[in-house]
């Protein structure tokens, strides 16, 4: 299901469809809560980026850090929040 989420995502950003990428990462990122890997929540920072959507692509992305991924290691957590400080 993630793999599928994120092949959709990368299709969507190769034809523009920042939304739609954001919302496939997103899809991906939940689906996945063991295997997060920091270009993952990069390529869903970027789609959420170039959909220039202001505030609210701000508020998707805090969402996302706060949500519970209680499957992930401490280490994951830490780094996802030290490489994103720029988001809060």
């Amino acid at each position: 299901m993630a793999e599928a989420l994120n092949i959709q995502a990368s299709a969507s950003l190769t034809l523009g469809d920042f939304p739609a990428a954001a919302q496939a990462y997103r899809g991906a990122l939940d689906a996945s809560p063991k295997n997060i890997s920091m270009q993952l929540v990069w390529n869903y920072a970027d789609a959420l980026s170039a959909a220039n959507r202001g505030q609210a692509a701000v508020e998707d992305f805090r969402s996302f850090m706060a949500s519970q991924r209680p499957e992930t290691t401490e280490a994951t957590e830490k780094q996802i929040r030290l490489n994103t400080r720029g988001w809060r």
